[in-house]
């Protein structure tokens, strides 16, 4: 978001990396849970057994229920939108102007929000000191 790192710099490859670590990746949904027999169905037909589960679902980012927010917000909640805010702080450097840097409870992610908040006012400092952050 702020050219700190390219998207190259922040990625890896799961196949690479997780069977090194005996981590079997399925990328599947999940239709049925059984924990009493520590199993689990998937949509692709398979049921895996397990000892430990993790779900990791990710961030469901639903800007289109607020309404306005498709049309004038700057993500960084996935890399191909931090890769449109970079476009979007260059812009920003050339034509300075206020910042609302904020989430919308239930249609977007936290974390990202606030790490980005202070990445900002360090990199427009960087860029152009005083005259772009006050």
């Amino acid at each position: 978001s702020t050219r700190m790192r390219t998207p190259e710099d922040i990625s890896i490859s799961l196949t690479e990396i997780l069977p090194r670590h005996k981590i079997n990746f399925v990328n599947s949904k999940a239709t049925r849970l059984d924990p009493g027999r520590q199993t689990l169905k998937l949509e692709n037909g398979e049921t895996l057994d397990y000892d430990y589960l993790i779900i990791a679902t990710g961030p469901r980012l639903a800007f289109d229920e607020v309404p306005g927010a498709n049309k004038y917000p700057v993500s960084v909640c996935t890399t191909p939108h931090a890769s449109h805010a970079a476009i979007e702080v260059d812009k920003l450097q050339e034509d300075p102007g206020p910042v609302v840097v904020g989430s919308m409870q239930g249609s977007s992610c936290f974390g990202p929000a606030y790490e980005f908040g202070l990445l900002l006012h360090s990199e427009l400092y960087k860029r152009g000191g005083t005259k772009l952050v006050e």
